[in-house]
């Protein structure tokens, strides 16, 4: 059964997108001749199939994957106008153009909020209609004003996939980010999303991974950057450099974060920047200092990141609950450390977080080794409670 009232030609036309099929295997699909699938593309919300095509439609959906379904409903979700639907030159609706930026500013806000599960088929359904309206423009701002928001969702995609442990479809997102600098001309915004990477490279122990991407990043962003993009960029390098064995340049990073974000002032960094702010680099200088060797005072600087994260931003929250467990293992407390481990599983499923489930699973690991096999057993059997019980 399905819970689609009506179909109209745009319905059907996302239901296509959605199976990822052309518009003749779609008819083949559907036992229907390429000319209606044409028609009803055409004419798109102007036209309404038959009933006993309107039940071909159903059953179409109904058979379909949950993935598909997911896709659809963020097709549908998305309701662009109807220049965009038929990939004609948006370029000249100063409405359309205001309309995406309103999605992109949506999809900004639910990221800290929404599953990471839910919010990748919407994302990528963003990015695909940026993409087609990008094939209608010439040469002219407005141009560029799309490629940002699709160098910016391409990015999103490339993060929700590494979140979802889909790390090699992430890196496909990033080198489509990568590409999109050509249209938008937007380097900051390249470096930002470089920066990304070399933050996933590094989840992925991919130290020298980690190194390039985070010095693309520093070429991109360069000076005249805005402030908060500074900041960000330098807390992450720092991370990279005390990871690979640099101290000196960790402590110089830091220190330069720390310059720029007070340099920052409160003022925002750019549209597409997420907020940067005193308890990020407290996450960031916890996460370096505890790989300097020292987890004392990283325990510190996560206590102080949590006590400001607002209690929506359940990612940053799980993130930092977690960085003060990996100090507490390091200064032997295994069992603080399962505690820890044990608060911040709740954020990462209800997040559906498969990075952060790797993340305690390491750390589950390390108890073990230790002979802390009753803590391991404990944080198995809380996890599989979490996961069994879903969002």
């Amino acid at each position: 059964m399905t819970d689609h009232v009506q179909w109209t030609g745009y319905d059907a036309q996302q239901l296509r997108r959605a199976l990822r099929m052309s518009q003749r295997a779609f008819a083949t699909h559907l036992g229907l001749a390429d000319r209606t699938i044409t028609r009803w593309e055409k004419l798109g919300r102007e036209t309404t199939p038959f009933p006993e095509t309107q039940a071909i439609l159903d059953t179409a959906l109904a058979r379909a994957t949950d993935d598909v379904r997911a896709r659809f409903r963020a097709l549908l979700e998305l309701d662009f106008t109807e220049d965009v639907q038929h990939g004609r030159p948006a370029n000249s609706d100063g409405a359309a153009l205001a309309e995406f930026e309103e999605r992109t500013e949506d999809m900004r806000v639910r990221y800290h909020q929404a599953p990471a599960s839910e919010l990748l088929p919407v994302a990528l359904a963003h990015l695909e209609v940026l993409q087609d309206a990008l094939r209608g423009h010439g040469a002219d701002r407005r141009r560029r004003e799309l490629g940002a928001m699709a160098q910016e969702t391409a990015g999103l995609v490339a993060w929700l996939r590494h979140d979802c442990g889909l790390d090699r479809l992430a890196d496909q997102a990033y080198t489509t980010a990568q590409a999109l600098l050509k249209v938008s001309g937007d380097r900051a915004l390249a470096g930002y999303v470089s920066t990304f990477r070399a933050e996933a490279a590094l989840h992925q122990d991919d130290l020298d991974g980690a190194a390039a991407y985070f010095s693309a990043a520093r070429s991109m962003v360069g000076r005249g950057a805005p402030w908060l993009v500074e900041a960000w960029t330098s807390a992450v390098g720092a991370e990279v450099m005390a990871v690979t064995a640099r101290p000196s340049d960790a402590v110089r990073l830091l220190g330069a974060a720390e310059t720029a974000l007070d340099k920052a002032g409160g003022r925002p960094g750019a549209p597409w920047m997420y907020r940067f702010d005193e308890s990020r680099l407290a996450l960031y200088r916890g996460r370096t200092l505890l790989a300097l060797g020292e987890p004392a005072a990283a325990r510190r600087e996560f206590d102080a990141a949590l006590a400001v994260i607002p209690p929506l931003r359940i990612r940053r929250r799980s993130e930092a609950i977690l960085g003060s467990a990996r100090a507490d293992l390091a200064v032997g407390s295994l069992s603080d450390a399962h505690d820890g481990c044990v608060s911040a599983l709740s954020g990462f499923v209800h997040t559906r977080s498969t990075r952060g489930l790797r993340q305690v699973r390491s750390i589950r690991d390390e108890l073990k080794a230790r002979g802390a096999a009753l803590l391991a057993a404990s944080l198995d059997d809380r996890m599989w409670d979490l996961v069994t019980a879903g969002p």
